[in-house]
């Protein structure tokens, strides 16, 4: 799957996941390349291992999910927290599963932030984190507002 340019505005980490975010964050980078990584068998296997892990760390992530296979937030491991907050590392942020980006991390940063993408030829679309796994769409408009004051 090809990836979106994305980012990331008001991203404050919640105190009691920040361990696991960092956590999360170090595993999705170390295994960006996972999908192309290994061989036909070796390479399932690899995808399904390091599912388990991320459905261990994040029950969204495992509601999204089966035991083998999911659609990875790779975009998350192009972050860092900072200040107790989330960064971008990579700008833009390359998300292939955008939707699933902002609802994985939902779970680990405060209501407010703001997850947003750019097609290249589509106008940009995102949402407002509102709690674990709650989103509010975003139009044009509101991405460019909430941009503006970042």
């Amino acid at each position: 799957m090809e990836s979106v340019p994305g980012f990331l505005v008001d991203a404050h980490v919640r105190d009691e996941r920040a361990d696991d975010l960092d956590a999360l964050i170090r595993s999705l980078f170390a295994r960006r390349h996972l999908r192309t990584a290994g061989s036909g068998q070796q390479q399932m296997w690899m995808v399904a291992e390091f599912i388990q892990q991320m459905r261990a760390r994040s029950a969204v992530f495992k509601a999204l999910s089966t035991k083998m296979d999911g659609p990875i937030p790779f975009g998350i491991g192009h972050c860092t927290i900072k200040d107790g907050a989330v960064e971008q590392v990579a700008r833009p942020l390359p998300l292939e599963h955008p939707n699933v980006f902002a609802r994985v991390l939902s779970e680990f940063v405060a209501p407010g932030a703001v997850c947003g993408v750019e097609p290249e030829n589509e106008a940009p679309y995102g949402w407002r984190i509102d709690g674990v796994d709650e989103l509010t769409a975003l139009d044009e408009h509101a991405l460019r507002s909430y941009r503006a004051s970042a």
